[in-house]
């Protein structure tokens, strides 16, 4: 768990969480605290392997046709996020992901509940990376400007 400016980083993945519905939060570890912020968690189907594993559990868990997913460690987040993703889906789409300028996804994604078999057999098949299931879902990249891209940190010297 990281803070940062007093608060954990989980609050600001939830800062246009009033536009999402219900919040479904995937953890590894230390669930009492992730009950706080969320209506259900969920845990992955196989621990450590990476966060596509994560995305299958919150997207399996899902009843809604849409679910926004976002990483829990986001030092920032557009507050807009969700309205400029749905923008930019299609019907054929079966999502959209936040990539930076070099094309790399932030973890931001907004998924079809369609999307679910295909996630399935990338697992399968030992597909592991987010990149790599961007591009075998075939998603819509979404490319921010640099000031509005969502930034993670895995540990507290990245807040620095």
């Amino acid at each position: 768990m990281i803070a940062f400016r007093g608060k954990p980083l989980l609050v600001n993945s939830l800062v246009e969480s009033d536009a999402y519905g219900e919040i479904i939060i995937n953890c590894r570890s230390t669930p009492f605290f992730y009950s706080h912020y969320a209506n259900r968690l969920v845990c992955d189907r196989s621990p450590d392997n990476g966060p596509c594993f994560g995305i299958l559990a919150l997207l399996s868990a899902s009843a809604n046709e849409l679910m926004m997913i976002v990483p829990s460690d986001l030092i920032t987040i557009p507050v807009d996020l969700k309205r400029r993703l749905l923008e930019e889906l299609n019907a054929d789409d079966l999502g959209v992901a936040v990539v930076d300028e070099s094309r790399l996804t932030s973890g931001c994604l907004l998924l079809k509940r369609s999307a679910l078999p295909f996630i399935e057999r990338f697992l399968e098949t030992g597909g592991r990376s987010l990149n790599g299931l961007v591009q075998c879902l075939d998603l819509r990249k979404r490319v921010l400007s640099p000031g509005d891209n969502p930034r993670d940190a895995n540990n507290p010297d990245q807040l620095k």
